[in-house]
């Protein structure tokens, strides 16, 4: 199979031709190249094929292999694809997608397209009201607790907690009949969001946020770790010379690194580890975690072990890399 990967602002996919190339499963072969480790490496696949509804067609995959409605860096790719590749010598174009049909301008430079604008239409934005209710003594009750002030004593339009109630449920009243209204009265945090990630369709998602920061030992461990990794005990692509000036986000030192047998070894023990404390942190409400992985000057080991980690878990949790020796 011919294919070309393609990135629109740090967007990137894999395009293949569907004048050419028959594939019988997109959605296996999206999730096989989209791997970042074992396939290609990309966001996802996307099929250029012919339209009866305009001059091309975007069959888009996401990296899970699910189908994707419309990306606007993917849809550029695919306008410089199809003139680049003489598809089409028109620098206004057509493109069928599941969001619709786009129109696309190109301007080409020299035979080769340059930029490309796409109009993307208006957005359609349906935010849901959701008011959190209680009944008054519960909520006067909670003010007293908590020591806060109501904004609208706040703001000099109530004199009382209990007159500020009172102009509260006025000013919401008008609201409730187009909103979703829920009583937390008798609800704890716990079960108070258990509704809310049930109504916004959060059910399928894990909630925690983890930072994988990378450091040098020889200046101290950073005060905000909640778990530090070290990975002074992996070969060190310091000592080889045509590797030394280089860090882990460049690909010789990252082969380097995770080719080792040694590497594939403490990995898997500590992605084991990690999927345990991420569940459970996530089943005890924690909302976010700083790994800190360490190597000793922090420029290769640990920039590559943090970015391995940040690539394997950012599709199940969501994720933030940081290397703090290169920030400086």
């Amino acid at each position: 199979m011919k294919f070309t990967k393609m990135q629109g602002i740090g967007n990137d996919y894999v395009y293949v031709n569907g004048f050419e190339e028959h594939i019988d499963d997109p959605s296996a072969l999206a999730a096989a190249v989209s791997d970042r480790h074992f396939g290609i490496g990309s966001d996802g696949l996307i099929l250029i094929n012919p339209s009866r509804m305009a001059d091309f067609e975007m069959e888009m995959y996401n990296a899970d292999g699910s189908r994707g409605k419309m990306c606007g860096n993917g849809i550029r790719c695919v306008g410089k694809y199809v003139y680049d590749h003489g598809m089409t010598d028109r620098t206004v174009i057509t493109v069928e997608t599941l969001a619709g049909i786009k129109t696309l301008q190109l301007f080409p430079e020299n035979g080769k397209v340059r930029k490309v604008r796409v109009n993307m239409g208006r957005p359609e934005l349906k935010p849901d009201l959701i008011l959190l209710d209680a009944n008054k003594d519960i909520i006067i009750n909670r003010y007293k607790f908590t020591r806060r002030v109501h904004p609208l004593v706040l703001s000099n339009t109530a004199s009382t907690l209990d007159e500020a109630f009172e102009i509260e449920k006025s000013i919401l009243k008008k609201f409730k009949k187009d909103a979703i209204v829920i009583d937390t009265t008798t609800l704890s945090t716990k079960n108070l969001k258990a509704i809310l990630d049930k109504r916004l369709n959060f059910d399928d998602f894990e909630n925690l946020a983890i930072t994988f920061e990378s450091f040098g030992f020889k200046n101290g461990v950073p005060d905000d770790a909640d778990m530090v990794l070290d990975v002074r005990v992996l070969d060190n692509p310091f000592y080889v010379a045509e590797l030394k000036d280089l860090t882990g986000n460049d690909a010789p030192v990252r082969d380097f690194v995770l080719n080792s047998k040694l590497t594939k070894r403490y990995l898997k023990k500590t992605v084991d580890l990690l999927d345990l404390m991420f569940k459970s942190y996530d089943n005890e409400e924690k909302r976010h975690l700083t790994i800190c992985v360490g190597c000793t000057g922090g420029q290769h080991r640990s920039v590559t072990i943090a970015n391995y980690l940040y690539e394997h878990y950012k599709e199940k949790y969501l994720c933030y890399i940081a290397h703090r020796e290169q920030e400086k």
